[in-house]
């Protein structure tokens, strides 16, 4: 039960992990995890040139896999 950008850092954090050790990955949420998958994504995309390059370039994100999103349901969005 953490904030959209505690939950959105720890994710951050495991793509920059990800991209240690070049290679590619995918989002993975269920329920509230899609919120928090979506906000990481969106951080990322609209961020320093270095945060954008860690998830759209080689080795960047490949899928999303998101189940029962909570999106109708959260304030995440406007």
């Amino acid at each position: 039960a953490r904030s959209f950008e505690y939950n959105a850092g720890k994710i951050m954090e495991a793509i920059e992990t990800a991209r240690e050790y070049k290679v590619p990955f995918g989002l993975l949420g269920y329920s509230q995890g899609c919120a928090n998958a979506l906000m990481a994504e969106s951080t990322m995309l609209s961020g320093t040139p270095p945060q954008q390059e860690e998830i759209s370039g080689p080795n960047g994100l490949v899928c999303r896999q998101l189940l029962f999103s909570a999106a109708n349901g959260s304030i995440h969005g406007v």
